[in-house]
C-alpha cells in the first residue's frame, strides 16, 4: 500500500500521537529510525510500519505501509528525515 495524500485518515491519526493525550488515549506511541523500530519489533510492541517508498523492509506479521517523501516528512518529528517510523 502506498499513501500519497497528506490528508489521509491514517496519517492524521498517526500525527496526533505526538500529543501526550492521544498517546494515553490510544495507548500507542511512535518510534522513528531503523534502530528503534527494530527494538520495538523485538519487544513485540510494533503494530505497523510506515516506510519511505523505494525502501524495502520486512517484519513478520507486521503491516508495512509505504509513503511518499512529503508524507514521511509530515509523520517525522526528526530534523533530518528518516526512512521508517
Amino acid at each position: 500500500m502506498l499513501i500519497t495524500s497528506l490528508n489521509n485518515d491514517k496519517i492524521k491519526s498517526i500525527t496526533k500521537l505526538y500529543q501526550k493525550k492521544y498517546r494515553d488515549q490510544e495507548q500507542k506511541f511512535i518510534v522513528e529510525g531503523d534502530h528503534l523500530v527494530n527494538e520495538a519489533y523485538k519487544s513485540n510492541n510494533l503494530l505497523e510500519v510506515y516506510a519511505l517508498e523505494g525502501t524495502s523492509y520486512y517484519f513478520d506479521n507486521i503491516d508495512i505501509i509505504y509513503v511518499t517523501k512529503e508524507v514521511m516528512k509530515k509523520l517525522s518529528d526528526q530534523v533530518s528525515s528518516t526512512d521508517i517510523i
